[in-house]
């Protein structure tokens, strides 16, 4: 084989090699962006399930306990996170100071295990959906969840897992609920904010958002 034999099998090598290369590419992307769609699609449902659930709670604590409109001025202060616990409950979830009850959203009395600030259950249903009753409970907490998807070819015993929701409440300005409140100043307009985070299949974090208006 002469000297310009071998460069032409060379070059066909490499442009050989490349249009492999580039064909795996372009399945792993196409793999990778199907995965990324699916964990869209689920995310929102996981999120949007989430906001369902603490949208059927009470605005507040203070509008839990009472019978009558409730003064913004008695309500959570907004700098209010799981002040119930470990027993560290400054209001008392039913007002008294001594119910901390929702932190058996966390902690297992039968086997003395904490999960804070996971949510105990990684499947319906949720412990928050039993112990946690005004949408203030939910400021701070995480869910860690696991979907069956018996079409996931990729992930072992139809499991797509790696989903973790967290929640964010805040006061917003009633005419705008874009705008939160001055200085985290009470209103009787609460955003609820739900951002979920799938390290192995999504690029970016989901935020999904609803609000909660104090009715009487």
């Amino acid at each position: 084989m002469g000297f310009g034999q071998t460069m032409i099998t060379v070059a066909f090598l490499v442009v050989l090699t490349m249009a492999v290369i580039s064909a795996n590419k372009l399945v792993v992307d196409k793999e990778a962006s199907y995965y990324e769609s699916l964990a869209t699609e689920e995310g929102s449902t996981l999120a949007n399930n989430l906001l369902n659930e603490i949208s059927t709670k009470y605005f507040d604590e203070a509008v839990a306990i009472q019978v009558y409109k409730v003064d913004t001025t008695y309500l959570t202060p907004p700098s209010s996170k799981f002040n119930w616990y470990m027993g560290l409950d400054v209001n008392g979830p039913d007002g008294t100071g001594t119910d901390i009850s929702e932190y058996y959203t966390f902690y297992n009395p039968s086997t003395y295990d904490w999960t804070y600030p996971y949510d105990r259950n990684d499947t319906i249903p949720f412990y928050s959906q039993r112990y946690f009753d005004d949408v203030d409970d939910y400021n701070g907490y995480f869910r860690k969840t696991r979907i069956l998807t018996s079409n996931d070819k990729l992930l072992k015993g139809g499991t797509l897992m790696g989903d973790t929701l967290t929640v964010s409440v805040y006061y917003v300005q009633q005419d705008d609920p874009e705008i939160k409140s001055p200085s985290g100043t009470p209103t009787y307009l609460k955003k609820i904010d739900v951002t979920v985070r799938n390290r192995r299949y999504l690029k970016k974090d989901l935020l999904f958002s609803t609000t909660k208006p104090y009715t009487f």
